[in-house]
């Protein structure tokens, strides 16, 4: 898979296998081409060096089993559905500064719940970046900065943003996980409350219990005993 161009080659012999169960970018790779690693179904576990620059179209593309994935500060470019189909992706991190990012990259990434930019803002090719998503968008900087995007519309995602530089600053932050309701208790979105000030970030949401859902069992009549509905 490997060339001296320092890239990972379109139709590599990763494309489509799944024995493999995670993916580790040598040091000195400066490209991820096309579907390099399409369909990968069993990676757990993606580590992308801090040499590579661009993740072209599909290049991770339906990697089902990962449930983070840090872009390092290098990566200026993410191309279309970069990253897309990945049902358990619940956290990204995007550290480098003006990203250009792709039509779809975290398409159909439903599970997909925290979303961070490190760096300066990034520049959207789309808007239609983040799929159906429900997720909260931490970032850092000024907010006039980032109005434009806070106020787009992303198509079916809804994002909740966080300016991480108000809300953290000299403050501890403890997140609370997910819990999801059973059919007699209730749960709740997965938030953070800080220490110092005990603000909630970025609020608390609860969830109702499902309550029972009964279904009739049939039975069906014999020579010597009558048929019926159980409940």
């Amino acid at each position: 898979s490997w060339n001296t161009t320092g890239s990972y080659q379109y139709y590599s012999p990763f494309r489509g296998c799944t024995s493999v169960t995670s993916i580790d970018i040598p040091e000195g790779v400066h490209t991820i081409e096309e579907q390099a690693f399409f369909n990968c179904y069993n990676v757990k576990e993606i580590t992308i060096p801090n040499t590579v620059t661009t993740i072209e179209d599909d290049a991770f593309a339906w990697n089902g089993k990962v449930s983070e994935i840090v872009i390092p500060a290098s990566v200026t470019n993410i191309g279309e559905k970069a990253f897309r189909g990945y049902e358990n992706l619940r956290k990204v991190v995007i550290a480098g500064d003006e990203v250009t990012l792709g039509e779809g990259i975290f398409e159909e990434c439903t599970a997909l719940e925290e979303i961070r930019f490190e760096g300066v803002r990034p520049v959207f090719l789309s808007y239609d970046v983040f799929g159906d998503c429900d997720a909260t968008v931490y970032f850092h900087g000024r907010d006039c900065i980032w109005q434009e995007m806070i106020n787009h519309d992303f198509g079916e995602a809804t994002l909740t943003w966080v300016n991480l530089d108000d809300v953290l600053g000299e403050h501890d932050l403890v997140k609370h996980e997910y819990k999801e309701p059973t059919c007699t208790e209730g749960g709740y979105e997965a938030y953070s409350v800080c220490t110092v000030c005990e603000q909630i970030v970025p609020g608390y949401v609860e969830l109702p219990a499902y309550g029972h859902h009964y279904e009739p069992i049939y039975t069906d009549p014999t020579c010597t005993e009558d048929g019926g509905e159980i409940w």
